[in-house]
């Protein structure tokens, strides 16, 4: 995940990616928790199986939610990544004007 450090996911699906993620990471939670508690309780083994294939299908949707994000994570990660090149290409475009610039000064007020 250390590649997407500079990405700001609140872009990826108009804002709505991680809104639903974090929807989708609370409900399997919540779902494997309930499985987990039917263990101990007076239930059968059907229900407890229905209820472990209903949070393993929320982490399904949740594994493709971040899937298909993956593309548009690693669109804006190359954006950033442009945008940081063209800063650091003005900044030094930048100094090499100020330095002819400077140059140009100290000559003509050698000649002059």
């Amino acid at each position: 995940m250390k590649r997407y450090e500079s990405v700001d996911l609140t872009f990826i699906d108009n804002g709505n990616f991680i809104r639903d993620a974090v929807k989708l990471y609370n409900e399997s939670v919540e779902l494997w928790q309930d499985a987990k508690i039917s263990e101990t309780s007076n239930v059968s083994e059907e229900v407890i199986y229905d209820k472990y294939q209903d949070a393993y299908e929320h982490y399904v949707k949740l594994y493709d939610l971040i899937s298909d994000a993956e593309e548009g994570a690693d669109f804006l990660q190359h954006k950033a990544t442009q945008k940081e090149l063209l800063a650091k290409k003005s900044y030094y475009i930048g100094v090499v004007i100020g330095v002819l610039g400077i140059i140009s000064g100290i000559v003509v007020a050698l000649i002059f």
